[in-house]
């Protein structure tokens, strides 16, 4: 009899301790699975969050910034100014291209110059006050070609047609125009090398001159000397 009471008693004690087992590992587990259960004393404080409707303003991107190139400004020339000749009226600007055809800027050597002999001299009789004055005159260098160029205009910047020119130098050279074209246009080439002399020009109209006498200089080097001239006159009437 006392036997089987022990034993009953050791099995109801081992159920106890399972039982035990079992709930107390449930318990964690409950407290595992939910912290904040009313069973857990030790339930971790909750962290009270805010909630606002106030949209969160996103941020605004500044414009995308394009590089732009900066260019170097190219550095202007100073163009080397040509020995002045002597004469009344100094050619300032730089020298032109050889004349080509009928165009006002330029003229075309299409008019062949009578050389006058120096036995037979024009009138060089000038009217007071001269009909024709001396407008714009430049000159260059050319190994090609001496002479002068131009055109003759009228009082209302008009080109002048049937207008000569009279040139002359101190080494007994004279010539004298065909008479100008219907754009003004009036040359006399001297030579086709550099010529090298001291010349004397005048405007001739109806046989007589009509202008002051002017004077200039064309030398031999070609490089940096002078053999083209262009010069305008212009009526004062």
């Amino acid at each position: 009899m006392l036997d089987r009471g022990g034993d009953n008693a050791y099995t109801v004690g081992i159920v106890v301790v399972v039982g035990a087992t079992v709930l107390l590992l449930g318990y964690f587990g409950l407290v595992l699975a939910n912290p904040q259960t009313p069973l857990n004393p030790f339930r971790p404080a909750r962290m009270a969050m805010a909630v606002t409707n106030t949209p969160v303003a996103t941020p605004t991107l500044p414009p995308t910034w394009t590089p732009t190139s900066t260019l170097t400004p190219t550095p202007t020339l100073t163009p080397t100014p040509s020995p002045t000749p002597t004469n009344t009226a100094t050619p300032t600007k730089t020298p032109t291209p050889t004349p080509t055809a009928t165009s006002q800027a330029t003229a075309t050597p299409t008019q062949t110059p009578t050389p006058v002999p120096t036995n037979t001299p024009l009138p060089t009789a000038t009217p007071e006050p001269p009909l024709y004055e001396l407008g714009d005159m430049e000159a260059g260098a050319d190994c090609t070609w001496t002479g002068v160029y131009g055109i003759i205009w009228s009082a209302t910047d008009l080109p002048l047609e049937g207008i000569q020119v009279h040139l002359w130098s101190e080494q007994g050279l004279e010539f004298l125009s065909g008479p100008t074209d219907a754009d003004g246009n009036y040359v006399i080439q001297v030579g086709a090398e550099p010529v090298a002399g001291r010349w004397q020009m005048e405007v001739f109209e109806a046989g007589q001159a009509q202008s002051a006498i002017i004077v200039f200089e064309t030398s031999r080097g070609c490089q940096n000397g002078l053999q083209k001239y262009r010069i305008e006159w212009r009526r004062t009437e």
